[in-house]
């Protein structure tokens, strides 16, 4: 296992599911050393992972970066193309200990099923690609880099993994345009993006997060 620790003291609150994708998840009411746990899969670059932890570092994480591992091939969709993000996140909440948040990450194409703002499939979109994937709340994300194109494709990625991590602490989408928390809506506005507004860095002090 290879790791590095940056510091910080979360204060976590019990978090409730908004969702029947994630179940409840207790993070301690008391102060304690919250953990974000980076599970790369076996063909991440080496260098986006130590770009990726350089800039997780900015906001007093501390980062445990695990050895990687096989995609599990249970989590391909029916056919065998991508991987389903949604699978992959159950997967890494098992892995997850109390008090830490696990993210994977991969250069594979990953997958989910779209929802209208009803809570209906949209049959059209049942096996949607997407940047990544996270319970909200909850331990677990996944991020791929696979649909990140263009310039600035190490900053893009960094944007999506701080984007799920938010909505591991609670925080849905965000109608600001320039927001980390802004919804992708199948296209990339990365480049747009370049800090969280104040609305949802407010919900993030509150958590631990250096803004």
């Amino acid at each position: 296992m290879r790791s590095v620790f940056y510091p910080l003291i979360f204060s976590f609150i019990l978090l409730f599911s908004c969702n029947s994708e994630s179940d409840k998840v207790w993070f301690s009411s008391q102060s304690v050393q919250g953990t974000i746990r980076i599970q790369p899969f076996i063909g991440f670059s080496p260098s986006l992972l130590d770009f990726s932890v350089s800039e997780l570092s900015k906001y007093s994480f501390n980062v445990e970066v695990l050895e990687p591992i096989p995609l599990p091939s249970s989590c391909l969709n029916m056919s065998k193309t991508r991987y389903r993000a949604d699978s992959l996140l159950v997967f890494l909440k098992a892995k997850t200990p109390p008090n830490s948040i696990t993210i994977g990450f991969t250069h594979k194409d990953i997958s989910t099923t779209k929802k209208d703002e009803n809570g209906r499939v949209d049959q059209n979109k049942s096996d949607w690609g997407v940047f990544g994937l996270g319970y909200r709340p909850g331990n677990a994300s996944i991020v791929s880099s696979y649909r990140l194109k263009g310039l600035n494709k190490n900053k893009k990625f960094v944007k999506v993994v701080v984007h799920e991590l938010g909505h591991n602490v609670g925080l849905k989408h965000c109608e600001k345009s320039n927001c980390f928390m802004r919804d992708a809506e199948g296209k990339d506005h990365l480049n747009e993006l370049d800090s969280f507004c104040n609305h949802c860095g407010k919900t993030l002090k509150k958590n631990g997060w250096r803004i």
